[in-house]
């Protein structure tokens, strides 16, 4: 079994290998963890850089993908994140695994007001370093619908199950991809799950108007299987 991670920057490759930014404190962190990462630049969307990053390596269907953002500082113990995604990667009927996620999916489609009040699990720090970082809890550790882009780990098998392409209706590249990875999978009867992996986002993440625009289109999308919801 092999560890792969797709991760999509505007970096420039220099940027990517310099130990002073985050992205090559990421790269170094994930090399030193056992995964090879592989860098997607400049794609036109989140959905295309996954697609080709993912198509552009000789994995197995038992091969663990990690697809998570470039501006990300993982906490947790390498040995320990390890254990962890080791943990529910092995698992026959796994989806995908994350940081933060809801156990319910609204037909609005916003897994954040979704999880309000009991359906939310995990949690992600976001802050510019962690001395600047605060905790946005969402709940404990749990199986969930859909799970945060921020991090989304699953098997070759997983995702070549789903698709994995931008929807023809959606305007936007950069959103929704998260949910429609990760519903699709809760659809095909896999288990998404919310693992007690320890992050730092330094972006509080970017809801522009192609966001709202977006829900739309994913609820109409997947309007047959909403709302969602695992117990």
């Amino acid at each position: 079994m092999n560890r792969y991670a797709i991760i999509a920057t505007r970096n420039t490759d220099t940027q990517c290998r310099d130990l002073d930014t985050t992205v090559g404190k990421l790269r170094k962190y994930l090399r030193q963890a056992g995964w090879e990462v592989f860098f997607e630049r400049d794609c036109k969307s989140i959905f295309k850089a996954y697609t080709e990053g993912v198509k552009s390596i000789d994995a197995k269907e038992e091969d663990f993908i990690l697809l998570c953002h470039d501006d990300i500082e993982i906490q947790t113990d390498p040995e320990r994140f390890n254990e962890f995604l080791d943990f529910y990667l092995t698992q026959p009927d796994i989806g995908f695994v994350g940081v933060a996620g809801s156990a319910k999916m609204k037909k609005d489609c916003n897994w954040f007001s979704s999880r309000l009040p009991d359906f939310g699990g995990g949690c992600i720090f976001h802050g510019k370093s962690s001395f600047q970082m605060g905790m946005m809890q969402y709940g404990p550790k749990k199986r969930v619908v859909c799970l945060d882009g921020v991090f989304l780990a699953t098997t070759k098998k997983v995702f070549d199950s789903i698709e994995t392409r931008k929807p023809k209706t959606f305007v936007g590249n950069w959103h929704w991809y998260d949910a429609s990875y990760t519903l699709q999978a809760h659809i095909k009867g896999f288990k998404n799950y919310v693992a007690p992996i320890i992050l730092r986002h330094e972006s509080g993440g970017n809801y522009d108007p192609l966001f709202y625009e977006d829900m739309k289109h994913f609820s109409t999308l997947f309007k047959r299987h909403l709302p969602a919801v695992v117990s």
